[in-house]
Protein backbone atom coordinates (compact mmCIF):
# COMPACT_ATOMS: atom_id res chain seq x y z
CA UNK A 1 0.00 0.00 0.00
CA UNK A 2 3.17 2.85 0.84
CA UNK A 3 4.51 1.62 -2.74
CA UNK A 4 0.98 2.15 -4.29
CA UNK A 5 0.70 5.65 -2.12
CA UNK A 6 3.90 7.06 -3.04
CA UNK A 7 3.70 5.79 -7.06
CA UNK A 8 0.32 6.53 -8.02
CA UNK A 9 -2.01 7.55 -5.44
CA UNK A 10 -0.50 10.72 -3.97
CA UNK A 11 0.72 12.00 -7.20
CA UNK A 12 -2.60 11.52 -8.65
CA UNK A 13 -3.93 13.06 -5.81
CA UNK A 14 -1.75 16.40 -6.26
CA UNK A 15 -2.68 16.27 -10.11
CA UNK A 16 -6.32 16.37 -9.28
CA UNK A 17 -6.31 18.93 -6.48
CA UNK A 18 -3.79 21.34 -8.84
CA UNK A 19 -6.76 21.19 -11.40
CA UNK A 20 -8.88 22.40 -9.22
CA UNK A 21 -7.14 25.26 -7.76
CA UNK A 22 -6.48 26.14 -11.59
CA UNK A 23 -10.26 25.95 -11.99
CA UNK A 24 -10.98 28.02 -9.61
CA UNK A 25 -8.94 30.70 -10.12
CA UNK A 26 -9.98 30.93 -13.45
CA UNK A 27 -13.53 31.41 -12.70
CA UNK A 28 -12.95 33.18 -9.54
CA UNK A 29 -9.87 35.32 -10.38
CA UNK A 30 -12.86 38.78 -10.67
CA UNK A 31 -12.92 38.38 -7.07
CA UNK A 32 -8.96 37.63 -5.98
CA UNK A 33 -9.24 41.56 -3.75
CA UNK A 34 -12.06 40.41 -1.98
CA UNK A 35 -12.00 38.72 1.44
CA UNK A 36 -13.90 35.40 0.31
CA UNK A 37 -12.45 35.00 -2.57
CA UNK A 38 -8.68 35.60 -1.07
CA UNK A 39 -9.64 32.82 0.95
CA UNK A 40 -11.22 30.72 -1.11
CA UNK A 41 -8.29 31.27 -3.57
CA UNK A 42 -5.97 30.68 -0.50
CA UNK A 43 -7.54 27.87 0.83
CA UNK A 44 -7.39 26.00 -2.53
CA UNK A 45 -3.39 26.48 -3.11
CA UNK A 46 -2.94 25.58 0.82
CA UNK A 47 -4.94 22.37 0.07
CA UNK A 48 -2.34 21.69 -3.21
CA UNK A 49 0.59 22.82 -1.50
CA UNK A 50 0.22 20.39 1.49
CA UNK A 51 0.48 17.22 -0.84
CA UNK A 52 3.60 18.51 -2.39
CA UNK A 53 6.20 16.59 -0.18
CA UNK A 54 5.71 13.24 -0.89
CA UNK A 55 9.60 12.12 0.91
CA UNK A 56 8.38 12.99 4.51
CA UNK A 57 8.23 9.83 6.54
CA UNK A 58 6.51 10.11 9.31
CA UNK A 59 2.86 9.21 9.64
CA UNK A 60 1.88 11.59 11.66
CA UNK A 61 2.82 14.50 9.59
CA UNK A 62 1.60 13.08 6.06
CA UNK A 63 -1.22 12.69 8.00
CA UNK A 64 -2.18 15.98 9.39
CA UNK A 65 -1.08 17.61 5.49
CA UNK A 66 -3.51 15.11 4.26
CA UNK A 67 -5.93 16.38 6.95
CA UNK A 68 -5.41 20.21 5.76
CA UNK A 69 -5.56 19.60 2.32
CA UNK A 70 -8.69 17.63 2.38
CA UNK A 71 -10.29 20.60 4.81
CA UNK A 72 -8.90 23.29 2.35
CA UNK A 73 -11.17 21.13 -0.42
CA UNK A 74 -14.00 21.44 1.69
CA UNK A 75 -13.61 24.87 2.25
CA UNK A 76 -13.29 26.18 -0.90
CA UNK A 77 -16.70 24.32 -1.63
CA UNK A 78 -18.36 26.28 1.43
CA UNK A 79 -17.12 29.45 0.31
CA UNK A 80 -18.47 29.09 -3.12
CA UNK A 81 -21.88 28.51 -1.23
CA UNK A 82 -21.84 31.72 0.82
CA UNK A 83 -20.52 33.71 -2.33
CA UNK A 84 -23.89 32.32 -3.98
CA UNK A 85 -25.84 32.48 -1.54
CA UNK A 86 -25.04 36.43 -0.80
CA UNK A 87 -25.50 37.22 -4.21
CA UNK A 88 -28.94 35.78 -4.18
CA UNK A 89 -30.02 37.18 -1.09
CA UNK A 90 -28.95 40.75 -2.35
CA UNK A 91 -31.66 40.38 -5.30
CA UNK A 92 -33.73 38.79 -3.39
CA UNK A 93 -34.46 38.02 0.47
CA UNK A 94 -35.68 34.29 0.64
CA UNK A 95 -35.18 33.26 4.49
CA UNK A 96 -34.17 29.70 4.14
CA UNK A 97 -31.52 31.05 1.30
CA UNK A 98 -30.06 33.57 4.27
CA UNK A 99 -30.22 30.88 6.81
CA UNK A 100 -28.11 28.58 4.41
CA UNK A 101 -25.76 31.42 4.10
CA UNK A 102 -24.95 32.00 7.67
CA UNK A 103 -24.58 28.57 8.62
CA UNK A 104 -22.20 28.26 5.73
CA UNK A 105 -20.31 31.20 7.36
CA UNK A 106 -20.63 29.35 10.64
CA UNK A 107 -18.83 26.44 9.15
CA UNK A 108 -16.03 28.25 7.22
CA UNK A 109 -15.28 29.64 10.87
CA UNK A 110 -15.20 25.76 11.97
CA UNK A 111 -12.82 24.48 9.43
CA UNK A 112 -10.25 27.31 9.32
CA UNK A 113 -10.24 26.20 13.33
CA UNK A 114 -9.65 23.12 12.28
CA UNK A 115 -6.72 23.92 9.81
CA UNK A 116 -5.09 26.19 12.38
CA UNK A 117 -5.12 23.34 14.86
CA UNK A 118 -3.69 20.75 12.53
CA UNK A 119 -1.37 23.22 11.27
CA UNK A 120 -0.45 23.38 15.10
CA UNK A 121 0.19 19.79 15.59
CA UNK A 122 2.02 19.77 12.59
CA UNK A 123 5.15 22.51 13.55
CA UNK A 124 4.58 21.82 17.60
CA UNK A 125 5.02 18.07 18.38
CA UNK A 126 3.88 18.75 21.96
CA UNK A 127 0.73 20.60 21.07
CA UNK A 128 -1.52 17.51 20.93
CA UNK A 129 -5.17 18.76 23.05
CA UNK A 130 -7.74 16.45 24.06
CA UNK A 131 -10.81 16.01 20.86
CA UNK A 132 -8.62 17.37 17.70
CA UNK A 133 -9.53 13.73 16.25
CA UNK A 134 -12.66 14.11 17.37
CA UNK A 135 -13.46 17.69 16.00
CA UNK A 136 -11.66 16.59 12.70
CA UNK A 137 -14.15 14.03 11.64
CA UNK A 138 -17.21 15.97 13.07
CA UNK A 139 -16.75 18.82 10.86
CA UNK A 140 -16.37 17.03 8.04
CA UNK A 141 -19.30 15.29 8.57
CA UNK A 142 -21.35 17.86 9.15
CA UNK A 143 -19.27 19.99 5.93
CA UNK A 144 -20.18 16.93 3.84
CA UNK A 145 -23.78 16.57 4.61
CA UNK A 146 -24.42 20.80 4.37
CA UNK A 147 -22.59 20.39 1.20
CA UNK A 148 -24.97 18.28 -0.35
CA UNK A 149 -28.11 19.86 0.84
CA UNK A 150 -27.79 23.44 0.08
CA UNK A 151 -26.70 22.49 -3.61
CA UNK A 152 -30.01 20.27 -4.23
CA UNK A 153 -32.33 22.94 -1.66
CA UNK A 154 -31.07 25.47 -3.92
CA UNK A 155 -31.78 23.60 -7.20
CA UNK A 156 -35.48 22.87 -5.29
CA UNK A 157 -36.42 26.83 -4.51
CA UNK A 158 -35.64 27.41 -7.86
CA UNK A 159 -36.88 24.80 -10.34
CA UNK A 160 -39.12 21.91 -8.01
CA UNK A 161 -38.04 18.54 -6.92
CA UNK A 162 -39.11 17.51 -10.48
CA UNK A 163 -36.18 19.16 -11.96
CA UNK A 164 -33.87 16.72 -9.11
CA UNK A 165 -35.31 13.62 -10.10
CA UNK A 166 -35.74 14.31 -14.00
CA UNK A 167 -32.39 16.37 -14.68
CA UNK A 168 -30.10 15.77 -11.60
CA UNK A 169 -30.12 12.21 -11.26
CA UNK A 170 -26.03 11.67 -12.42
CA UNK A 171 -25.70 15.16 -10.19
CA UNK A 172 -26.69 13.88 -7.13
CA UNK A 173 -25.16 10.37 -7.27
CA UNK A 174 -21.68 12.60 -7.66
CA UNK A 175 -22.84 13.96 -4.49
CA UNK A 176 -23.99 10.91 -2.78
CA UNK A 177 -20.56 9.39 -3.09
CA UNK A 178 -18.56 12.51 -2.16
CA UNK A 179 -20.52 12.31 0.94
CA UNK A 180 -20.02 8.97 1.76
CA UNK A 181 -16.51 9.24 0.18
CA UNK A 182 -14.69 7.49 3.75
CA UNK A 183 -17.39 5.09 4.58
CA UNK A 184 -16.17 2.18 1.89
CA UNK A 185 -12.17 2.84 3.34
CA UNK A 186 -13.63 2.71 7.02
CA UNK A 187 -15.60 -1.18 5.85
CA UNK A 188 -12.07 -2.29 3.90
CA UNK A 189 -9.71 -0.88 7.08
CA UNK A 190 -11.65 -2.87 9.25
CA UNK A 191 -11.74 -6.30 7.58
CA UNK A 192 -7.61 -6.04 6.17
CA UNK A 193 -6.13 -4.15 9.09
CA UNK A 194 -4.38 -1.62 6.69
CA UNK A 195 -4.70 1.50 6.37
CA UNK A 196 -6.39 2.74 2.98
CA UNK A 197 -5.42 6.52 4.33
CA UNK A 198 -3.86 7.37 0.30
CA UNK A 199 -6.21 5.69 -1.84
CA UNK A 200 -9.56 7.53 0.39
CA UNK A 201 -7.61 10.90 -0.47
CA UNK A 202 -7.59 10.18 -3.87
CA UNK A 203 -11.16 9.34 -4.18
CA UNK A 204 -12.36 12.22 -1.92
CA UNK A 205 -10.91 14.37 -4.76
CA UNK A 206 -12.24 12.80 -7.44
CA UNK A 207 -15.78 12.85 -6.10
CA UNK A 208 -14.68 15.99 -5.52
CA UNK A 209 -13.92 17.20 -9.18
CA UNK A 210 -16.97 14.70 -10.06
CA UNK A 211 -19.44 16.90 -8.08
CA UNK A 212 -17.67 20.49 -9.43
CA UNK A 213 -17.88 18.86 -12.77
CA UNK A 214 -21.71 17.82 -12.95
CA UNK A 215 -22.32 21.27 -11.86
CA UNK A 216 -20.86 23.23 -14.13
CA UNK A 217 -22.19 21.52 -17.00
CA UNK A 218 -25.75 21.64 -14.80
CA UNK A 219 -25.08 25.34 -15.30
CA UNK A 220 -24.04 25.24 -18.52
CA UNK A 221 -27.02 23.27 -20.13
CA UNK A 222 -29.66 25.43 -18.45
CA UNK A 223 -27.71 28.85 -20.03
CA UNK A 224 -27.88 27.02 -23.24
CA UNK A 225 -32.12 26.30 -22.99
CA UNK A 226 -32.29 30.00 -21.62
CA UNK A 227 -30.86 31.35 -24.35
CA UNK A 228 -31.95 28.71 -26.94
CA UNK A 229 -35.98 29.56 -25.88
CA UNK A 230 -34.82 33.38 -25.74
CA UNK A 231 -33.75 33.36 -29.53
CA UNK A 232 -36.95 31.43 -30.29
CA UNK A 233 -39.01 33.65 -28.49
CA UNK A 234 -38.91 36.59 -31.70
CA UNK A 235 -39.65 33.82 -34.26
CA UNK A 236 -42.56 32.46 -32.58
CA UNK A 237 -44.11 36.67 -32.62
CA UNK A 238 -42.47 36.79 -36.28
CA UNK A 239 -44.59 33.62 -37.38
CA UNK A 240 -47.86 34.81 -35.15
CA UNK A 241 -47.55 38.52 -36.31
CA UNK A 242 -47.24 36.99 -40.40
CA UNK A 243 -50.39 34.41 -39.31
CA UNK A 244 -52.70 37.61 -38.19
CA UNK A 245 -51.92 39.46 -41.15
CA UNK A 246 -53.03 36.31 -43.46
Amino acid sequence: MELAGQVFCRPMTLVVSFSLFQYLLVFHYKRRREFLGILLLGSALLGTLCLVPFRIKSDAARGHLNDISETCSVLTFLVQITITGREVCKKIRIRPLKFLTLFSEALIVLEIVDIVLNLLQLTLPDFNPPGVDELDNIAENICLAFIFVSRFTFVVMAKGWREVVQNKKLELLFYVLFLTHEYPFMLLEYETGVSWEVVQALWHRTTLALCIGSTIHSKNRDKVKHMTKASTAPDRMTKHASTTEL
